[in-house]
């Protein structure tokens, strides 16, 4: 008998595991938006600092391969957009038209839960009602009907992006963030800072977190100044006193170094003169919203009041807040499945043990070592986390990794990985 697998999130990992499994399964591949990578498109402008050859799968290059579609050049440093019409659209296109999977497009899932099975029955696989049961998956459309599907395997690869950690002393909320989060000149993905000039033009703008998100946007704000020939502010606030990229000495990825060294010398107030006047704060852990409008007549719209590394405090009145802090998951919709989640990082226990016993979250990406399969197991049988979310908070993933993960997981299901 074919077994069902349910994908849940058509972004790269989710397209890439219906094209590993599609010969052995029968693959559906659950998305919220209206298209495939409808999270990439989110970021579309945003040029990755990794290469297609690293972003591509020899499965699912195999695949484009035989719908004769060009591929793309291995050497290029995609943005979103071309990495969506370059490589994963077309892809989805040919494991719909000639492999059978199935992408339920526009599909909000709600719920997934194991046939009548509770979430505290069966604890330890004790009497194999949980492994005998299929999975139950409630969707709602964007018209509010919904249906159910049911699976012999669910994979979870929904992803982080857009669930943005908070801004507050403590990674809490702010005072006043949960209403200025709504607000008009407020952003936790990185905005397209070059489409959008007149927000960002001749503004002041808060940037919080110093993480690659935290650089590209700031590298865009930089190009915009140059572009419009309008001086602009940032206002840079960030955990670290000082560089906090490190610069890896001859670095495979080159647009990571520009980045990094464009970040490091911003924080030491050394880069090279521009109409963007950047002042750069290291906060104590703590940056608060403390009112969202300036006084009456302003221009801004959001007041910060932080924290300084020699406890002083300083408000900054700004017309955009770009809220850099990462993102953690969101297991909402997979809350009556019987989960070990790490008590540090959210991601599965099992693989966060191993990513810190190697020292995953840290140090050079590249360097990551691919998880056993073991690592990918949960106590739900037959439930995978792949991807960005199985990393929890942690921001080190790589696409690559991703495609090591689905490897794992069909060794696990007793199937050869196409690789």
């Amino acid at each position: 008998m074919v077994r069902t697998v349910v994908v849940l999130g058509a972004g790269p990992i989710g397209v890439e595991f219906a094209a590993h499994a599609a010969a052995d399964f029968e693959v559906t591949v659950v998305e919220r938006g209206d298209e495939v990578g409808a999270n990439v498109r989110s970021w579309s402008h945003v040029q990755l600092f990794s290469p297609f050859k690293l972003n591509c799968s020899p499965a699912g290059l195999s695949a484009l391969g035989d719908a004769a579609v060009p591929l793309p050049d291995p050497e290029v440093f995609p943005t979103g957009a071309q990495y969506l019409a370059q490589y994963l659209q077309p892809l989805a296109r040919q494991l719909q038209d000639k492999c059978g999977v199935r992408f339920a497009l526009g599909q909000r899932v709600v719920d997934v839960g194991r046939g009548t099975v509770l979430k505290r029955d069966d604890i330890g696989g004790s009497d194999g009602r949980r492994k005998g049961s299929k999975f139950r998956v409630l969707m709602v459309s964007a018209e509010g009907e919904e249906s159910v599907l049911e699976a012999d395997v669910v994979v979870d690869a929904t992803g982080t992006y857009g669930n943005g950690n908070h801004v507050g002393p403590g990674g809490s909320f702010a005072l006043g963030e949960r209403h200025a989060s709504q607000q008009d000149g407020w952003y936790d993905v990185i905005p397209d800072v070059l489409a959008n000039a007149a927000s960002f033009a001749a503004k002041t703008t808060a940037v919080i977190g110093a993480g690659h998100s935290a650089i590209t946007a700031i590298k865009h704000l930089h190009e915009l100044t140059e572009r419009e020939g309008t001086p602009s502010k940032l206002v840079w606030c960030a955990r670290h006193a000082a560089d906090p990229y490190a610069v890896i000495a001859d670095d495979p990825l080159p647009q990571r170094t520009v980045l990094n060294t464009l970040g490091n010398a911003l924080s030491r107030g050394t880069a090279d003169a521009s109409l963007l006047e950047t002042e750069y704060l290291a906060v104590d852990s703590v940056v608060s919203v403390k009112a969202l409008a300036a006084a009456a007549g302003g221009s801004e719209r959001f007041a910060l009041e932080v924290r300084l590394k020699d406890g002083s405090h300083k408000t900054v009145g700004c017309h955009n807040v770009l809220s850099m802090t990462g993102f953690r998951p969101d297991w909402d919709i997979v809350r009556e499945l019987q989960l070990h989640l790490c008590y540090a990082s959210e991601g599965p226990m099992k693989l966060a043990a191993s990513m810190m016993g190697a020292a995953g979250g840290g140090g050079d990406c590249l360097k990551q070592a691919a998880p056993g399969p073991q690592t990918m197991l949960n106590p739900e049988p037959g439930f995978f986390v792949l991807g960005m979310k199985s990393y929890g908070r942690n921001s080190s993933f790589l696409i690559r990794v991703g495609v090591e993960q689905i490897g794992a997981v069909l060794s696990l299901l007793g199937e050869a990985p196409a690789l």
